[in-house]
């Protein structure tokens, strides 16, 4: 599929090109083919839409999620962190299911992806359940198995990590679709 972005303005963040007031931009399948300024090539467009008054830019990354805690937003708030964590989320955290892990992701990913974040670096617990919604979405990530300290489960959340990467790393996502 060809898709054409036409009158658009568009923030290129290369340091090759300033920005274009009014230009085009041309996607085919998951690729960028062309962007320039003014009227765009002739060609063969499954789709064209106009972007008058939008802007394009490179996607956002975010660098440290724990993405299924959306489900906790606003639990608890104002609370100094140690007691927070203590006393409220990790309570909360164990009796979170694998389900919950999903369906929490889910909805990060969908508030992420209406923002302009087009990857983003996870580390938690139940990570298969974080990659399978990662692979549903068509999202990219970095997944890790959450660890924190030395503690008598640290050995076993290096172990879950390396399960994670040898069974997810580079799965085709398309194939979840």
């Amino acid at each position: 599929m060809t898709i054409l972005l036409d009158n658009i303005s568009i923030i290129p963040m290369t340091g090759e090109q300033d920005f274009i007031e009014k230009g085009y931009l041309i996607i085919e399948g998951q690729f960028i083919k062309d962007i320039g300024k003014g009227t765009a090539p002739s060609g063969n467009y499954n789709k064209v839409i106009d972007g008058t008054n939008r802007v394009v830019f490179p996607g956002f990354v975010n660098a440290h999620t724990h993405a299924a805690m959306t489900l906790l937003r606003g639990y608890a708030d104002d609370m100094p962190l140690m007691e927070w964590l203590e006393t409220k989320i990790w309570p909360m955290e164990d009796k979170l299911t694998g389900e919950d892990v999903y369906w929490g992701t889910m909805l990060a990913v969908t508030e992420m992806i209406k923002s302009g974040t087009t990857c983003f670096m996870d580390m938690y617990f139940f990570m298969d359940e974080t990659a399978q919604a990662v692979a549903k979405s068509g999202i990219r990530a970095v997944l890790s198995r959450g660890m924190v300290g030395i503690g008598p489960s640290a050995e076993l959340a290096i172990t879950e990590s390396r399960e994670l990467v040898g069974k997810w790393h580079r799965v085709n996502v398309t194939a979840f679709r």
